[in-house]
């Protein structure tokens, strides 16, 4: 059974931080669809604005989130909760990671580490409350350029979620309220993770694509790919997930002849469904 990577049947908002309240210019301002907190789960009740603007060095399209920890009181924490429909394996993007020296007068001097973290749900209609049914958590350490990280989910049950929340940490150390407080060993911004390009993958097999009735020729290809009966945006995959191609498609082909010889996903949008094929470039 061939298996690769697919995008999970759930509705990330601004998963590539394009879309934002205000002028990219204007301070303050917020990633549309994204919620900041400090960590302490009440200040998810207000509307806070996140410490720093949009980001233009990004790895996908023209903007990227930035997010920081302030001396050792306050810091940026995003979070988004969105429904699901399926099980998604990993929860997958890009990130730097710098300024993470830090300083307490109980431990001294430390390499602060950020956290990305998955949490899928199940509401339990009998208990009135929602059950954890999968988890995923990963630290990332400094790295000064975009490197891909891939955050997997464990799953605890054989149930298909109804929510999926993503938290993004810029320290997994500095916590409000936390027995030990750290700052910035300059005494200024410190731990300062900056992501792009996020995405939810699941492993699809072949049984998957049976009822896409769209016809992709030519199959296997190496020069472009024609979709019949299809308008609308097409993105490519490769078989580690990352995406090679975004376009709208209308009737001109798509040219994959850039691309090296493998197996790729071919994910088409007509603005009513998702539908899959698996393309093998020549």
């Amino acid at each position: 059974m061939l298996s690769l990577p697919f995008l999970a049947n759930a509705q990330l908002q601004n998963s590539s931080f394009e879309n934002w309240q205000n002028p990219i210019t204007d301070m303050p301002n917020k990633p549309v669809g994204w919620i900041r907190t400090n960590g302490d789960p009440m200040s998810e009740e207000f509307d806070f604005p996140f410490q720093n603007l949009p980001i233009t060095t990004s790895q996908h399209g023209d903007y990227a989130l930035r997010l920081s920890v302030w001396y050792g009181f306050d810091k940026d924490m995003a979070v988004q909760t969105v429904p699901i429909t399926s099980r998604p394996e990993a929860l997958t993007g890009y990130y730097t990671y710098t300024d993470e020296l830090i300083f307490s007068n109980a431990i001294g001097y430390i390499n602060d580490e950020a956290e990305i973290a998955v949490y899928l749900t199940k509401w339990n209609a009998s208990l009135s409350q929602n059950d954890t049914i999968g988890t995923g958590r990963i630290l990332l350490g400094a790295v000064t350029n975009y490197t891909a990280f891939h955050c997997p989910v464990t799953y605890t049950s054989d149930a298909i979620p109804d929510t999926v929340r993503i938290v993004l940490n810029p320290s997994a150390n500095v916590r409000v309220p936390g027995p030990v407080q750290f700052m910035a060993a300059d005494l200024n911004i410190s731990s300062i993770l900056t992501i792009d390009n996020l995405a939810l993958v699941e492993t699809m097999g072949d049984e998957n694509f049976e009822n896409n009735t769209r016809k992709v020729y030519p199959n296997p290809a190496s020069d472009i790919v024609s979709i019949s009966g299809f308008e609308g945006h097409a993105e490519l995959f490769d078989a580690t997930g990352k995406k090679v191609l975004s376009q709208h498609y209308g009737n001109a082909p798509i040219n994959i002849s850039g691309l090296q010889q493998g197996i790729y996903l071919l994910r088409l949008d007509d603005g009513k469904e998702f539908t899959a094929s698996k393309i093998i470039k020549q």
